[in-house]
């Protein structure tokens, strides 16, 4: 769970910074430069809270999901592999 979301806070934080060089035309050192001159270290998260929700909630359903397909997936096979009873 904490690899995940410091996999989501560094996404938060990568897509800021590409955003702001996209935005602006700069290279990545003159962007993190600029940011921190504007916002301080304020800049590291920034948006993060739209990120974690366009990111987190798809992440966690996807999870969710997989799991809950690999249980469902494994059931059948051992109900397959079962013996019937005549």
């Amino acid at each position: 769970m904490v690899k995940c979301i410091s996999h989501i806070s560094s996404i938060a934080l990568f897509r800021s910074i590409r955003n702001e060089m996209f935005k602006k035309n700069t290279p990545l050192v003159e962007t993190v430069r600029n940011l921190h001159r504007e916002l301080g270290y304020n800049f590291l998260v920034r948006g993060i809270g739209k990120n974690m929700i366009a990111v987190a909630i798809p992440l966690g359903c996807t999870i969710f999901f997989t799991d809950t397909l690999i249980q469902w997936s494994k059931n059948i096979q051992l109900q397959q592999q079962q013996p019937k009873e005549e």
